[in-house]
Parts: structure tokens; sequence; C-alpha cells
């Protein structure tokens, strides 16, 4: 004969290990369904990892380049300053000698208007003296 206590007892008994081979389970399944993924991310690292590899070369390689037009837009800069700067010499030098050149004219006009008149030319020179023949 089993006393209602000990009954309470044995029943508790048995639902703590049902409970305990469930969560065993339960933990086992978990375990299962890690294993899986471990492996499927295994698979996809293994796939993965020429493309990146691969990807990581071609961004060093990018890296050079961008580098080096970097340098050749610093040079290409630098030589634009410098040839700024020469052309704007050269727009001062023009002007400097417009300015000489319409002095010299200025000059040459002065002279012009203190000196006599210009003797007549070879052709104006024919034409009086056939004034002259014709006269006679």
């Amino acid at each position: 004969f089993v006393f209602p206590s000990e009954f309470a007892i044995c029943t508790r008994i048995l639902a703590n290990r049902q409970s305990a081979q469930r969560s065993r389970v339960r933990k086992l399944q978990y375990i299962s369904e890690l294993e899986r993924s471990v492996t499927s991310l295994q698979a996809e690292v293994s796939v993965l990892s020429p493309r990146v590899a691969f990807l990581d070369h071609q961004r060093l390689l990018l890296n050079v380049d961008n580098s080096a037009l970097k340098q050749r837009i610093a040079a290409l800069a630098q030589d634009k300053i410098f040839k700024d700067a020469h052309q704007e010499a050269l727009k001062r030098e023009i002007e400097r000698l417009r300015q000489v050149y319409h002095q010299q004219n200025l000059k040459k006009m002065e002279n012009a208007a203190h000196l006599p008149a210009p003797p007549a030319t070879a052709d104006v020179q024919a034409s009086a003296e056939k004034e002259k023949l014709i006269n006679v």
C-alpha cells in the first residue's frame, strides 16, 4: 500500500525525469541545428572567401591608381599655376610694348609736325618736270 504523500513524491520524481528528458532532447535538437548552421556558414565562407580576396586585391590596385591620379592632379595644378603666372607676365609685357609703340608713334608725329614738308616723291617730281617741258 502506498501513502498519498509517497504517491505525490513518486509522481513528482517521474515528472521531473520526463521534463529533464524533454530538456535533453531540446538541447540535442538545438545543438544539431547549430551544427547545421555552422556547416552552412562554413560552405558560404568557402564560396565567398575567393571573392573577398579578389575584391581586396582590386581595392589595393584601385588605391594605387587613385594615388597616382592624385599625384597627377597635383602636378597639373602646379603646372597650371606656373602657366597662369607666365600668361599674366606675357599680358603685362604686351601692354608695356603697346605703350612703348604708342609713345614712339607720338614722338614720330611730333617730329613730323616740326619738320619742313617732305620732298616730293619720284612720281610727283616726274609730273612736275613734264609740266615744265610743256610750258616752255
